[in-house]
């Protein structure tokens, strides 16, 4: 019996050694165009303080949050509404399917940061802002059912903040 003991523990370690080994493997490569914005996607998936269950990387999401970031930069702006277009309205115009209680003159998807270089220090300042902790994290009961993820960086030395940050967590509708 001490040997089925102990052939069970060590057949357990290796089980739990496998699944956090599967996390620290895990493919971010969809949750931005470039290391940076991938980089801060995965600090916002396994932040130790992170609410939701699962966060999805979506190429999608990603692929708007570059163009949003190469639009404020070509703006000279960090803000929500360039070219007059709203985060909701901007990921509508990719074709994702947000949530219809999404007003479509409204955020309730993006967070933005201009002028910080890193993807550690932009995630040290979004933690400091209430609305965005709250957002990234996951700490209400309605942004905790956004499942979705992907981040964009831009960088252009030839702008007011020289570095831009996009972060577009959501819900998307299925056709179902």
């Amino acid at each position: 019996m001490k040997n089925l003991t102990i052939i069970l523990i060590f057949i357990l370690s290796i089980s739990l050694r496998a699944e956090s080994h599967e996390v620290l493997n895990r493919d971010y490569s969809d949750c931005g165009l470039n290391q940076q914005s991938i980089k801060l996607a995965q600090l916002i998936i396994e932040s130790e303080n992170q609410q939701r269950k699962v966060l999805y990387c979506d190429k999608t999401l990603s692929q708007a949050a570059f163009d949003k970031a190469k639009l404020m930069a070509k703006a000279d702006s960090v803000s929500h509404n360039i070219e007059h277009t709203t985060p909701n309205q901007f990921l509508r115009s990719y074709g994702v399917k947000l949530p219809n209680e999404y007003p479509l003159f409204d955020n309730q998807v993006e967070a933005i940061m201009g002028a910080v270089s890193t993807a550690e220090d932009s995630f040290k300042v979004f933690m400091t802002s209430p609305d965005h902790k709250s957002h990234l994290l996951g700490e209400t009961d309605f942004v905790v059912e956004q499942d979705q993820i992907g981040v964009g960086f831009f960088k252009d030395s030839d702008t007011t903040h020289v570095y831009y940050w996009v972060i577009y967590i959501t819900s998307i509708d299925s056709d179902d």
